[in-house]
């Protein structure tokens, strides 16, 4: 059997007619809902925690001799938070 046009135009309306119909339901499950892609969130985050972490070391009362020696270290970070979890 030989696929017309036609029989292929009505097979596109059909899927964009449900493409339509799926895009205005609600959505459910873990999938990502606001389209952001973690690759445009991720460096963003984390240079919000980098400068939070600063701000909150150098706020802090006291402590004058620690942070004269101790700097944030990253890597370091990194290892602590693995050890704990």
């Amino acid at each position: 059997m030989v696929d017309t046009g036609a029989r292929r135009r009505g097979r596109q309306r059909k899927a964009d007619l449900l493409a339509k119909a799926g895009a205005s339901m609600s959505l459910v499950g873990p999938e990502p809902y606001c389209g952001i892609t973690k690759r445009k969130w991720e460096p963003k985050i984390s240079a919000w925690e980098a400068k939070s972490k600063a701000s909150y070391w150098n706020d802090t009362p006291g402590k004058r001799q620690a942070k004269l020696f101790i700097k944030y270290s990253k890597k370091r970070a990194s290892e602590l938070v693995l050890v704990v979890t």
